[in-house]
């Protein structure tokens, strides 16, 4: 019984020494594994690997903008063109995937959240020193597979997949972060042959957060007319 007993005692001590190891030594390897076999390589998702560039510019043109048809959808406003479809958005599982068939052309998603959303979502930020909703999609904008070091890179890089809708086949997606017109964030752009696709991540000045997604299967617009229809978002003031 104590030889036994010893054999159960060593067997313990061993796989505690090999975890630790593990944790230590192969950690990153193991979460790339995870990441790489869940959802994708940098070859396979780009976006996976690619962080901000520089700001972005934008040239007003008021031609243009007078040409947009104005919508009013419980006090968000926004404008855009003729030839698309609005769809206001909320959040759930099915987010934006669901209705990639419905809509085949041109189609342009809205989703507003309050300031403070996603630090009410994730309790655990504020450990993580960040401070509101911009920091956190900061965050998930900076998160990459070949800095992956540890869980809460993991968070962030999960988070970022998933907060990335079609983007065509990502060969020459791009992403710039931006300040213009008192509203900031991020911005994922590609143009393919079948399509040009636009992400915008904003924030305005009262720190509300609006995801605008825009297919473009008609490939009418350009980064400056995108940029016009995401600038163009407001929340109506009460008189």
């Amino acid at each position: 019984m104590k030889e036994k007993n010893k054999k159960i005692i060593l067997i313990f001590i061993f796989l505690a020494f090999a975890f630790i190891y593990i944790a230590k030594f192969c950690s990153q390897a193991i979460l790339r594994l995870y990441v790489v076999s869940g959802i994708g390589t940098c070859q396979e998702l780009p976006v996976l690997c690619l962080v901000p560039k520089e700001e972005l510019t934008y040239q007003e043109d008021k031609n243009y903008l007078k040409q947009l048809i104005f919508y009013d959808l419980s006090g968000i406003k926004i404008s855009l063109p003729r030839q698309f479809t609005l769809i206001k958005e909320k959040i759930k599982r099915t987010y934006y995937k669901k209705h990639k068939s419905q809509y085949k052309d041109n189609v342009i998603y809205l989703l507003h959240q309050p300031a403070g959303f996603f630090m009410g979502l994730f309790s655990h930020l504020k450990k993580l020193g960040i401070k509101d909703d911009y920091e956190f999609v900061q965050h998930l904008m900076q998160a990459n597979l070949n800095e992956l070091k540890n869980l809460n890179d993991l968070f962030f890089l999960v988070n970022k997949s998933i907060f990335t809708p079609d983007l065509g086949d990502q060969k020459n997606l791009k992403m710039f972060k931006f300040n213009l017109m008192n509203k900031k964030g991020f911005l994922l752009y590609n143009f393919t042959d079948s399509g040009n696709y636009f992400d915008a991540n904003l924030f305005t000045q009262n720190g509300d957060f609006f995801k605008i997604y825009i297919r473009d299967k008609s490939k009418i617009l350009d980064l400056n007319k995108a940029l016009a229809i995401i600038l163009s978002v407001e929340i109506k003031t009460k008189s």
